[in-house]
């Protein structure tokens, strides 16, 4: 039987299990748009809809304000980890170190299933963009010629089922041929996110500008501003939350950066940041522009701009969130297969799917594993189900990594090597702190259960 509780090694930049390493070509520019790309695209094109309808209405950009603040709080804890682990795997991998081979399993796992419903969530949402983009002649196709999963029953809504309604060819379609793309490696395949994150910048600041031009301050003030109590705000704050998860695909890339020890803190930090303005801005705009309760769920911003008759601005914001929405599914696609990939190389799932193809120096077999199961998924569930889905994984990864934190700083310190870096040479992350860094506060010494626990001891235990 296998040790559950031993630690998992903290070098990486090393031979995979068929003596391919992965390429280290990442530099800090493509990592921020990395972590933009997965962040802005997905949660204010896909999730705002559903938030203000049915969580914290006028109210939003306070949920993704709550939801960023937190956010670059967590984003700290992964970016000290990821300039101090130099593995790929993201949280799986500092589990796997700080906390022993079961826990880590068990997280590896748990940030997959969130990457696959990720994956599933943001190809729903691309097909609801264009659908809206052609006036419903996509879906009205789908349904003639393919064939529906369900008949709706008389005061039911899309939300009130898990399946989707009719099999989402386009989702499913869309999925595959970013697997296909990410295939061909890291080096060739950033160039794709840094066109479509970069006309998504663009796009959404004009379209905040143009929402702000036409906003009704009515819309706030006729109406409850808190149509949902304050509780609506932080229930919309959680859902919000999964629009943030981009700066993980950034902890993911640490065997692929060219520096990672300096490139993955300023990358996670400064990603958070824009995002977080951005994604604020314009959920307050689009509130102000409509009143809350006639926003769509699936293509707020499109219908919106569609029902005013705005066309030419319509178009222009349909093609910026079509390119948001696919660059966030490259950054989320990019980054599962490489969780998969430390598994896989530690031995903890078939070692097959670690292969690296020597052409490309990319995990194909696991892109085109992880790829396939997110493509079935988007092609028969229903966005909101998979919305709601996504928190489990969140919760436990974004909560362990913090532990984590603490567990390789007081616990653990001398296990964790620095990054290797461009010129071979590895850095050093270790301090000369004092003996009585970590330790209780006097206040708390004679705490009869703390105070026989060594510094990083309880978060372990608490693990």
């Amino acid at each position: 039987p296998r040790n559950l509780v031993r630690h998992g090694p903290p070098q990486g930049d090393g031979p995979g299990p068929d003596g391919h390493p992965l390429q280290r070509c990442l530099t800090t520019l493509d990592l921020v748009l990395l972590g933009i790309g997965n962040m802005c695209g997905a949660g204010i094109y896909v999730l705002t809809g559903t938030v203000v309808r049915h969580k914290a209405g006028p109210a939003t950009f306070l949920s993704y304000l709550i939801a960023g603040v937190t956010a670059f709080l967590n984003g700290l804890c992964y970016a000290e980890l990821g300039a101090r682990v130099p593995k790929a795997g993201s949280a799986y991998s500092y589990t796997y170190i700080a906390a022993g081979e079961f826990l880590g399993f068990v997280i590896g796992w748990s940030i997959i299933l969130e990457y696959v419903l990720s994956a599933a969530s943001i190809a729903r949402g691309f097909s609801g963009t264009v659908n809206a983009l052609s006036g419903g002649r996509l879906a009205n196709w789908s349904v003639e010629h393919v064939g529906t999963f369900y008949t709706p029953q008389p005061n039911t809504t899309a939300g009130d089922y898990m399946i989707s309604h009719y099999p989402d060819l386009l989702s499913f379609g869309a999925v595959l041929l970013v697997g296909l793309l990410l295939c061909l490696g890291a080096s060739t395949s950033k160039h794709f996110n840094t066109l479509t994150t970069s006309i998504n910048l663009v796009v959404l600041a004009f379209t905040t500008c143009v929402l702000l031009h036409f906003a009704q301050l009515s819309n706030w003030t006729g109406e409850s501003f808190l149509p949902f109590q304050f509780t609506g705000v932080l229930s919309g704050a959680a859902t919000c939350f999964y629009a943030f998860i981009g700066f993980d695909a950034i902890s993911v890339s640490t065997e692929e950066a060219l520096t990672p020890q300096k490139s993955l803190p300023i990358a996670t930090g400064v990603s958070v940041t824009v995002v977080t303005v951005l994604v604020v801005l314009a959920s307050a705009a689009i509130t102000l522009f409509e009143p809350w309760h006639q926003i769509d769920t699936q293509a707020a911003f499109t219908a919106a701009l569609g029902a005013r008759h705005l066309h030419w601005a319509q178009i222009i914001t349909g093609v910026g969130s079509i390119a948001g929405i696919v660059a966030s599914l490259y950054c989320n696609n990019y980054a599962m297969p490489r969780v998969i990939y430390a598994m896989a190389s530690d031995g903890l799932i078939f070692r097959q799917l670690a292969y690296v193809w020597p052409r490309t120096r990319a995990p194909v077999v696991a892109i085109a594993s992880a790829s396939l199961l997110a493509a079935v998924l988007a092609l028969i569930l229903d966005i909101e189900a998979l919305a709601d889905f996504l928190s489990i994984g969140t919760l436990v990864a974004y909560t362990i990594v913090s532990c984590n934190v603490v567990v390789l700083r007081y616990w653990r310190p001398t296990t964790v090597d620095g990054p290797s870096m461009q010129d071979g040479t590895t850095a050093d992350v270790t301090s000369d702190g004092d003996d009585s860094v970590g330790a209780l506060k006097p206040r708390f010494a004679s705490f009869p259960v703390l105070k026989s626990l060594a510094p990083g001891q309880g978060p372990l235990l608490g693990l």
